[in-house]
């Protein structure tokens, strides 16, 4: 395995064990193509090799799809963080405090559905704070486009949905 290769998969696991969230590619990519650290083709490689590997998992909601670190992958990074400059731990510190509200949103407020076994569609929308699901609403409906229509509208009103459910179940 070449260095670079290396390096670029320590700061992608470095990324991921510091913000607590699943990060998307575009969060990913977006630091180390604008520090030119690399092409996107090798960064996709290198996100490649650590899936494979199991150091990172990934889970898929509404065509989006979000890396999470494993237990091996900070197992891993534990033993190898040292070979990350200082320098790039701060520029990854400084970028994941500068992004942390588009990355918080972008893994909070989260929908998805799927056909169901018996014709419909359940769409469900799901609110989560650090990786910890605090709210999930599973909704049947008849058609697809339904099941779009709640996704879509759970990303723009999903604090009042969740402050009427939970200000008339608290009463």
């Amino acid at each position: 395995m070449s260095q670079p290769l290396t390096l670029y998969k320590l700061i992608i696991l470095y990324m991921l064990d510091s913000s607590s969230y699943p990060m998307e590619v575009k969060d990913l990519t977006g630091f180390i193509l604008e520090k030119e650290y690399t092409d996107y083709l090798t960064l996709i490689q290198a996100l490649g090799e650590l899936f494979d590997s199991e150091l990172i998992t990934s889970e898929e909601s509404m065509n989006k799809k979000f890396y999470i670190i494993t237990k091996s992958g900070s197992e891993t990074l534990m033993y190898f963080k040292n070979k990350i400059s200082p320098t790039i731990i701060k520029e990854i510190d400084d970028f994941l405090y500068e992004h942390k509200l588009e990355i918080i949103d972008n893994n909070s407020i989260v929908s998805d559905f799927y056909k169901d076994t018996y014709g419909g569609y359940t769409a469900v929308c799901t609110y989560r704070e650090k990786n910890q699901v605090v709210f999930e609403l599973k909704l049947s409906v008849d058609t697809q486009e339904e099941a779009e229509k709640i996704c879509t509208n759970w990303t723009s009103e999903n604090s009042a949905i969740y402050g009427f459910v939970m200000s008339h179940l608290l009463q």
